[in-house]
């Protein structure tokens, strides 16, 4: 919406943004007992926390644009791999590959999250499918709960940064609600627009086959990565 913004300050407002989106899935999809591996659960945390301090501080010195445009490639590779080579994806929750593949999977998704700005879901669902293998009906789940820990340590750095690089918004009330890079106002408005379809995705996870979440999730991902490409 803002294509003249630092990438300073948009970044953090996305980040901000879907902190408070994953936060209130990640404990819908709690409720309906879909994060039920606590093994999982931690190593995210621990991952998640490290990758999302270190990229916050990455960000501020490197070209996030070239960040994007290599991870635009990534997702495309990773969405063709998921069509052409389908992995054995069962309903339990006990096919999970190596541990270390699992921390791999938050660290790295982590990482990316905070220097792109861009929602980790798109980069943990190839993941999750890919590497650790986990079955398609708890990969929302655990991508949300992934994506609740990356933004939050991405995001909590850009409060005590400088907030000289704010956007001089034509509407002056949302210059007010800054805290040093981060706008709440504009994760307000963002995070309550999304609200009104998150509780439609949760109910339909449940309800669509795992062949069509593939199906669904490829092109998602194939439109994704030609955005973030030929921007």
């Amino acid at each position: 919406a803002y294509p003249e913004m630092e990438p300073q300050t948009a970044i953090p407002i996305s980040l901000g943004s879907i902190f408070v989106i994953t936060f209130l899935n990640t404990i819908r999809f709690y409720k309906h007992h879909l994060l039920t591996n606590r093994k999982i659960i931690f190593k995210f945390m621990v991952s998640c926390t490290l990758a999302g301090l270190a990229g916050t501080k990455i960000l501020y010195t490197i070209d996030p644009d070239l960040t994007k445009k290599i991870l635009g490639f990534a997702i495309l590779v990773s969405a063709l791999k998921m069509m052409l080579l389908r992995s054995h994806n069962s309903s339990s929750e006990e096919m999970i590959s190596d541990p270390k593949f699992i921390f791999l999977t938050g660290f790295s998704g982590s990482l990316l999250s905070s220097i792109t700005g861009l929602g980790g879901g798109i980069i943990f669902t190839p993941m999750l499918i890919n590497i650790v293998q986990l079955p398609f009906k708890f990969i929302s789940a655990y991508a949300n709960l992934a994506m609740c820990v990356a933004t939050f340590m991405g995001t909590l750095p850009h409060f005590f940064m400088d907030g000289d690089q704010g956007h001089n918004f034509a509407f002056k009330l949302i210059n007010n609600f800054y805290i040093g890079n981060v706008n709440l106002l504009l994760i307000l408005l963002i995070v309550s627009a999304s609200m009104l379809t998150a509780p439609i995705g949760i109910k339909l996870n449940n309800s669509v086959s795992p062949d069509k979440k593939r199906l669904m999730l490829f092109f998602i991902l194939l439109g994704f990565s030609l955005k973030i490409i030929l921007n």
